[in-house]
């Protein structure tokens, strides 16, 4: 199977009544990006003693995150440390408007909520080193994942709806 040379073409029409919003307008960076000239943090060798961080994520939502266990990360060579909410103050534990990293104890949200990281020397350690990580949960819930569920649960937050 031959494939041809692959390309594209846009038409846009500006709206006058919102000009400027609405003008075509060249990306700064479209030219250096299309071309292989912009430098990406990818394309730079790494310093000497670099160490890398991997994000361990919560796996089930609706349940309250009830232990850690890390001792399978000492196991994997490269392993320098682990970082969890325990580690963190209340003050530098933010983000947004909630916290960088959950506590034992804590209600886990949403899956993919963060419960610490691991810290190696190279990614492949931080790879293997946050699937050694071992989260306990308890008080699981079925999750509410439509709106009929949210209002058959009465989980429905009318201060948020603006009209």
């Amino acid at each position: 199977m031959t494939r041809g040379i692959s390309s594209g073409t846009q038409q846009f029409q500006p709206d006058p009544k919102i000009f400027p919003v609405s003008a075509g307008i060249p990306k700064i960076e479209g030219i250096q990006q299309t071309s292989g000239f912009a430098k990406y943090t990818g394309d730079e060798a790494m310093p000497m003693g670099t160490l890398h961080v991997r994000v361990v994520l919560a796996t089930q939502a609706t349940a309250t995150f009830s232990a850690l266990d890390i001792t399978g990360c000492s196991t994997v060579p490269g392993y320098v440390n682990f970082v969890s909410a325990k580690d963190l103050t209340t003050t530098t534990n933010k983000w947004n408007n909630g916290a960088v990293f959950i506590n034992i104890g804590d209600i886990v949200e949403y899956s993919g909520q963060c419960v610490g990281a691991v810290i190696c020397t190279s990614e492949v350690a931080c790879d293997k080193a946050a699937k050694m990580v071992n989260i306990t949960y308890t008080n699981m819930k079925t999750p509410i994942i439509s709106m009929a569920d949210a209002i058959i649960k009465n989980s429905i937050f009318l201060s948020l709806i603006h009209i």
